[in-house]
């Protein structure tokens, strides 16, 4: 089983749009070439991206595990909690004042108005993804909400 780090799939996804050279991987992610060399390394051994002439592209001969792993649920929320958290201590800690964060009684009114707005950015943000750039200029955007005793309970269990 592999475990992909946020580096890892953010390399990924920098190769997968189009073959690129560590300087070109650097440019795309904005991570250091240092960090951007031993991810590739990693990448490398665990056989997901090739090299050809210093150029690095997705593996395209991947075993149907490996792309059950690639997209497995539980995998992706090990990697959306790393990337939420450090959105979330941005914010907080650092007064970065990108992420809120609210507590409020709803009305059932007030919640159907809440899922009309939040299916709305998400039609939005879907008409975003043909669009094309940098890996680092992403934006990683999240919103919805939990009932509190649902959120406490999961996180009790």
């Amino acid at each position: 089983m592999y475990n992909f780090t946020v580096l890892e799939r953010m390399i990924l996804e920098s190769v997968n749009k189009s073959a690129k050279d560590l300087e070109q991987i650097h440019e795309d992610t904005g991570l250091d070439k240092t960090i951007c060399t031993n991810v590739l390394f990693s990448l490398l051994a665990k056989n997901l991206v090739v090299i050809d002439f210093n150029v690095y592209r997705l593996n395209k001969n991947l075993s149907e595990a490996i792309l059950s792993e690639l997209t497995d649920q539980r995998n992706r929320c090990v990697e959306i909690n790393a990337l939420v958290r450090e959105c979330v201590k941005l914010s907080l800690l650092e007064g970065n004042d990108t992420f809120k964060f609210k507590k409020v009684y709803m009305s059932e009114k007030d919640r159907k108005l809440l899922k009309a707005m939040l299916y709305n950015i998400e039609t939005f943000l879907d008409g975003l993804k043909s669009q094309k750039g940098k890996t680092k200029e992403e934006t990683f955007v999240f919103w919805g909400g939990e009932n509190y005793a649902n959120a406490i309970n999961a996180y009790i269990s």
